[in-house]
């Protein structure tokens, strides 16, 4: 088995009311102001460098790493439905992103989106918008 790092911080849940109100106008996941932490699970295996010896990256670490973070991550999930993402940290093959990551903001977000960057000049993996690639 594979260490990896298990985090517990950043909860919203109990801030101030008006604190709430101003924040509850940005993209985070509505569920962010219910949740109690932030719970972040990944490889704390040290940097892999193709082609530097003792540092080489192996697929089957990281295959099995990958397998066992997915494990103790369907566990969380179950016991947390609905839950939110925090985007820039998500697992980067989540099939339900829009809804995971920004809730009832994603027609809201899409809709500016849509606006400001019609070409869809500015896009990242699951950002708003990527599905219009």
């Amino acid at each position: 088995m594979q260490p990896f790092i298990f985090q517990l911080n950043k909860g919203l849940s109990g801030e101030h009311p008006e604190a709430r109100a101003r924040d509850e106008q940005t993209a985070l996941h509505p569920g962010c102001f219910e949740a109690a932490a932030l719970m972040i699970m990944g490889s704390s295996q040290q940097y892999k460098y193709p082609g530097v010896p003792g540092r080489e990256p192996s697929p089957e670490v990281a295959r099995e790493t990958g397998d066992e973070i997915n494990r103790a991550m369907d566990f969380i999930k179950e016991a947390t439905p609905g839950a939110g993402t925090y985007s820039t940290e998500a697992d980067f093959f989540l099939d339900d992103w829009q809804q995971s990551q920004w809730g009832s903001n994603y027609p809201r977000l899409l809709s500016v989106k849509n606006r400001y960057d019609p070409a869809n000049l500015f896009r990242v993996h699951h950002g708003v918008g990527s599905e219009q690639e």
